[in-house]
């Protein structure tokens, strides 16, 4: 039998008034989107919706020339054919 995973999950509203543990993941119903909580900030912190990861793909399959590159350093990421100009070393 395949292991299944199950977050907690609850609306927008309900999130507002849910202090989660710490690194505790739950799933907002209404956004569509995770939220991750660090034990102290009611309704945690939303880190990837629906309509984000959507628009992601989007932009990767609609651009020939896009690549995903990732400065060493401090790994911050950018979409571009070249962004060593703004981030320094990318590979």
């Amino acid at each position: 039998m395949a292991s299944q995973l199950q977050l907690r999950g609850g609306t927008t509203a309900e999130h507002g008034s849910f202090t989660g543990a710490i690194r505790e993941l739950t799933v907002d119903t209404t956004l569509k989107a995770l939220r991750l909580h660090d034990g102290v900030t009611p309704g945690g912190t939303v880190i990837a919706g629906l309509s984000d990861v959507q628009a992601l793909i989007t932009a990767l399959s609609d651009s020939s020339t896009a690549s995903l590159n990732r400065d060493c350093s401090s790994y911050f990421c950018c979409i571009k054919s070249d962004c060593s100009s703004q981030h320094g070393s990318c590979r």
